[in-house]
């Protein structure tokens, strides 16, 4: 992608931290939302509704939630406040 000219780079963050991200974008502690969701992106609003975790009592980790399809347009969004929306914030990655 690099060689076609798409700017590519590698952040590593854990799914909660997105998730955070996101939320905060949603309902930030002072000041307006600074995220909307347009009523005709009918897709993104109903894979909000349909994302969930875990039952309480399931083997799963209750802090992570369930990947059973919904999830990916909110990966996506989240690959972007991960990516994007955090200026001046950079994780080193290390390869082993």
């Amino acid at each position: 992608m690099q060689r076609a000219g798409i700017p590519c780079r590698c952040v590593f963050s854990a799914i909660g931290d997105g998730l955070e991200l996101i939320r905060a974008a949603l309902a930030p502690a002072e000041g307006p939302p600074r995220l909307a969701i347009a009523p005709e992106c009918r897709r993104l609003i109903a894979a909000f509704e349909a994302y969930h975790y875990p039952p309480p009592g399931s083997a799963a980790d209750p802090e992570k939630p369930v990947k059973d399809g919904p999830d990916h347009l909110i990966d996506a969004l989240r690959y972007f406040f991960v990516c994007k929306a955090r200026p001046g914030v950079d994780v080193a990655r290390v390869r082993y």
